[in-house]
């Protein structure tokens, strides 16, 4: 069985060792040899890839950190962006530092369907008093943004184990961290500073099986799998929906650094649509919008600070204009500025938040500037029920829990325009 070990490959020769001991318990050995002959056409489930995937998050530097991205540094950290190389540099030259990139958007978990990410990085390889980390993860919102880490990453170890690691974490709670020598295919002479390709896949529903895949030679390499389902007592993180995320910590002297270039998070076939629906509106009130050419707010949306999970969005709008000369100009915007008191508070049975527009003052008190236009259109006394186009903005949070809003907003064309609106919206949890 053990044959000749000089021209056997380290992971096959462990391969055999771990049959051999399982030998002895026939489901050991069966369990084994399914574990090590699965390759990458059979996903998290078990089942045999025949979809497409749907992408619910996608992420690349041509230009520099843009809508989706935030960075956040500690200390002399630093994210820059290097446009030679289309990528994002994370250093740090000094005890205590940290610099992290993430996406601002959390991507929803469809529930019994294989969950992909796919992330890539250059200087990866351990470096002495650096902990580099890049996956599937969170924090809490308090720097360092350091407690409560939750999903799945791959770990450069340069303080305490002086090792690349895979890691599956809840809440702060270590669930698996195996050493690279102890993956199921340790890949022992690869170079973590070259320009590296990583996949995890997993099922957090079933708790099935958390993996990792290394490209090599241009083939989707499995070095190691954690089997959670039948193992333990609870799922294997807090939350299936997380950001992607990098990051890299200094704990003494010296300096570190790696790249993030590009990522992305799918879920496998088909994206349910079905999620709960709901609105944000003015009610039976009116916005008076008095002066030609301001542009007043009528509606808002931003997530719970404690659900930043929960993805949201935006499918229609519908106004109403009274008054002479009706026209005006309607607009969805990212993250605007709303003048006056324009306060968020929980709407009930959802989990997000709403405010709307002063329907008291004449004219209104919210009016409106900045923000990044996500859709718009024109009005003429009504407008009808308006789907709104497809886009990847969708209200996210930064790295350090500042929620996004979309705020619904009108400009007239005209004077003494009396405005109502508002639009729906989809939650997935």
């Amino acid at each position: 069985m053990r044959g000749n070990r000089n021209s056997t490959p380290f992971w096959l020769a462990k391969f055999y060792d771990q049959l051999a001991s399982a030998l002895l318990n026939q489901d050991a050995a069966n369990v084994l040899l399914t574990k090590l002959t699965l390759d990458y056409s059979v996903d998290a489930g078990g089942r045999r890839r025949v979809s497409s995937l749907t992408t619910l998050g996608d992420y690349k530097h041509h230009y520099g950190i843009d809508l989706l991205m935030d960075t956040e540094v500690v200390g002399t950290g630093t994210a820059v962006f290097d446009a030679t190389k289309s990528n994002i540099l994370l250093s740090t030259s000094a005890d205590g530092d940290v610099a992290i990139w993430q996406s601002k958007q959390w991507h929803d978990y469809q529930s019994g369907k294989s969950h992909e990410i796919e992330i890539t990085y250059t200087k990866f390889a351990v470096q002495t008093n650096i902990v580099k980390r890049a996956g599937y993860f969170s924090t809490t919102i308090s720097t360092p943004f350091n407690a409560n880490r939750d999903g799945i990453y791959i770990e450069s170890d340069g303080i305490t184990d002086n090792s690349v690691k895979f890691v599956v974490i809840s809440d702060g709670t270590i669930v698996s961290s195996v050493l690279q020598v102890n993956w199921d295919n340790p890949i022992t002479s690869y170079n973590w500073d070259n320009f590296s390709v990583n996949d995890f896949d997993f099922l957090w529903l079933g708790g099935s099986s958390f993996r990792l895949f290394v490209i090599i030679n241009g083939i989707k390499v499995l070095v190691h799998q954690y089997d959670h389902a039948g193992e333990a007592d609870n799922v294997a993180f807090l939350s299936p929906n997380q950001p992607v995320r990098y990051e890299i910590r200094q704990t003494g002297a010296g300096s570190g650094e790696f790249t993030m270039n590009c990522a992305q998070v799918s879920t496998e076939g088909a994206r349910n649509q079905l999620g709960v629906t709901g609105s944000s509106n003015v009610g039976v009130g009116t916005v008076k919008a008095n002066v030609s050419g301001t542009t007043y707010a009528l509606s808002g949306i931003k997530l719970q600070q404690s659900k930043r999970g929960v993805v949201v969005h935006v499918r229609s709008v519908s106004l109403n204009s009274s008054g002479n000369n009706k026209d005006y100009l309607w607009q969805l915007l990212l993250n605007p500025t709303v003048a006056g008191t324009f306060a968020y508070t929980n709407k009930t049975n959802y989990f997000l938040q709403t405010a709307t527009g002063d329907v008291s003052g004449s004219p209104s008190t919210n009016t409106v500037t900045g923000g990044i236009e996500i859709d718009s259109g024109y009005g003429a006394s009504s407008a009808p029920l308006e789907d709104i186009v497809e886009t990847a903005l969708h209200i996210g949070s930064t790295i350090a829990g500042v929620m996004d809003s979309i705020v619904l907003v009108v400009t007239p064309q005209s004077i003494n325009q009396t405005i109502s609106g508002g639009f729906d919206f989809s939650q997935f949890v």
